[in-house]
């Protein structure tokens, strides 16, 4: 829970009197409309109940018109379409968007994953020239915003396709039927841009008007696409998109369908996460990393083959193979997350931008390492393994993706957004320029206020009043991720009374309170020793409904403490 700059902790905004007065109306505590207040809501009755109506037309994505029309053209045409995605969660989601959507409209779409190691990221010319023969059609997910000389390729072997994306686009858009993506200058897509699933949803959503429109469906029934959203869920949390505006509506909505999913895969992954309660969190921590761990280790077909079959035998199978390479996946991230830490504490100082290179460590797992890296020590991270494979992340005052353009000398590729991004190295590349020069140029970025590490919280609060009841009401605010975080709380001056340490650094602490037989407990991780018997601290923490010993109870974490002041 350390960081190697001071903590400065500020409270959110000021309250907006009018969600204050609204919050209370619709019947909220005190304190969940204060928290609710801070934050910029809109409308909080419309905030607390998002609705499918409420979601942008998908034409206001670029190139949807043309591209649905095109991808109807195929459907009635009987033509061969091959889908195109990434490896990861979201990449595999968006393929079985399409893939489950096609098929419940005639159309058996093939499904080409890539392989992170054998084929590396995105779509390459190579690639190209090995899906041409069995597809009339090509749809990307998940990539294809900058891929040119694919796409080029494409061209001359008069292969139509359509990109569906939502990474950093260039100065020109690629040669295509259709390049779908709110990152384009020129899209009417508002704010809360959509993970590449949410793209092939809404590609799916308008494909459907296009052939209702063509009379298609007359005397059949149209496709569900309400049940999709259980999928458009799994990607857009998996991927870590701002949760804000559509992508609100998709998780929220998608969460519910994802209770009640007829789907054979998504039923056996609903009954495995931790928790009563199905949750943002439930994907982020149960759900996700398994999808995530056959394209880091594996192969990604594992991953897509159980969002896609209707066999609950095969799902179960499907589910075990998974959760073995998770547990595989676990293992290497620790050895190369402990690797790069002990370099980084050898070194004399923490630098703006730290790069760490091993020809040893898997490429699958070196995203994971440099995220480690970020919350340890409030810097941008690239960490390199296998052929010159790397991550690269970084807190949210560092643009990624323009400082790695001041280093492109040294790489054969990168892309992403301004906080996550690939990379591979030149073969020719010294990692010791592209360590000064990344380091240049985000220092360049941080100007004077340099690695100033904020925490922000929603409200004052002793932790005794984070009861059950307000647990529940902060849950009406989810889902939670960027652009909406968890609601935190800080308790001032609490006297210590007991502590109870477990393994992986996991900690329990009980503090002096007026109710609860004296004390109320409090949880996290890496509390250090700030938090001994008799001392007095400082509190940011997090409420939420918990189920235990078969009854519920307010669930207070810690995620960050201090000696009081």
């Amino acid at each position: 829970m350390m960081h190697s700059d001071p903590e400065v902790w500020e409270l959110r905004g000021e309250a907006d009197p009018e969600r204050l007065e609204e919050g209370r109306c619709i019947g909220l505590s005190v304190a969940a409309s204060e928290i609710a207040a801070r934050r910029s809501l809109g409308s909080l009755a419309a905030f607390m109940r998002p609705r499918l109506a409420d979601l942008p037309s998908p034409d206001l994505l670029p190139d949807m018109e043309v591209g649905a029309a095109r991808l109807a053209d195929a459907v009635q045409g009987g033509e061969s379409v091959v889908i195109f995605g990434d490896y990861d969660a979201d990449g595999c989601t968006a393929a079985a968007v399409l893939s489950r959507f096609l098929g419940e409209v005639g159309c058996v779409a093939k499904v080409r994953l890539p392989h992170r190691l054998k084929d590396g990221y995105g779509l390459s010319k190579v690639m190209v020239e090995r899906l041409a023969p069995e597809a009339d059609l090509l749809i990307t997910v998940d990539c294809g915003a900058t891929s040119f000389a694919a796409l080029e390729r494409a061209g001359e072997l008069d292969l139509d396709v359509i990109v569906c994306d939502h990474h950093t686009v260039a100065d020109t858009i690629p040669p295509a039927v259709a390049v779908i993506n709110p990152k384009r200058p020129d899209s009417a897509y508002p704010p809360g841009e959509p993970a590449a699933v949410g793209v092939a949803w809404n590609l799916a959503v308008w494909t459907r008007r296009v052939l209702r429109q063509r009379g298609a469906f007359e005397g059949r029934t149209e496709p569900d696409i309400e049940a999709l959203l259980a999928l458009v869920a799994v990607g857009t949390v998996a991927d870590m998109v701002p949760l804000t505006g559509a992508n609100r509506v998709f998780v929220r909505r998608g969460l519910e369908a994802l209770d009640s999913s007829p789907f054979a895969g998504l039923k056996v992954l609903r009954a495995h996460i931790k928790g009563a309660e199905l949750t943002e969190r439930s994907i982020g921590f149960d759900i996700a990393p398994r999808l995530n761990a056959a394209g880091r280790l594996a192969d990604a077909d594992l991953a897509w083959r159980i969002l896609v079959t209707d066999d609950h035998a095969e799902a179960a199978a499907l589910f075990t193979q998974l959760d073995e390479i998770n547990v595989d996946r676990r293992a290497l991230q620790k050895k190369t997350v402990d690797e790069v830490m002990a370099r980084v504490r050898r070194s004399s100082a923490v630098p703006d931008c730290i790069v760490a290179y091993d020809p040893e460590w898997h490429p699958g797992v070196v995203g994971l390492a440099a995220g480690r890296l970020v919350d340890r020590y409030n810097r941008a991270a690239v960490v390199i393994g296998q052929g010159g494979k790397g991550s690269a992340r970084a807190p949210a005052q560092v643009h990624l993706v323009q400082a790695l353009k001041q280093v492109e000398a040294h790489l054969v590729a990168f892309g992403g957004h301004s906080v996550a991004a690939g990379l591979t190295l030149a073969k020719d590349a010294d990692i010791g320029q592209l360590r000064a020069g990344l380091n240049l140029a985000v220092r360049a970025q941080l100007g004077a206020e340099g690695h100033r590490h904020v925490r922000v919280y929603d409200a004052e609060l002793a932790p005794w009043l984070a009861t059950l009841d307000l647990a529940r009401e902060l849950r009406a605010l989810a889902p939670f991720g960027q652009g909406n975080p968890v609601p935190v709380l800080l308790g001032r001056r609490l006297q210590v009374r007991s502590r109870r340490d477990y393994k992986s650094d996991f900690t329990r602490i009980a503090v002096a309170a007026p109710v609860d037989s004296g004390q109320v407990w409090l949880d996290g991780f890496r509390m250090g020793r700030v938090a001994d018997r008799g001392q007095s601290i400082d509190v940011l923490y997090e409420v939420e409904p918990d189920h235990f010993n078969e009854k519920w109870r307010a669930r207070r974490r810690v995620i960050a403490l201090r000696e009081a002041r």
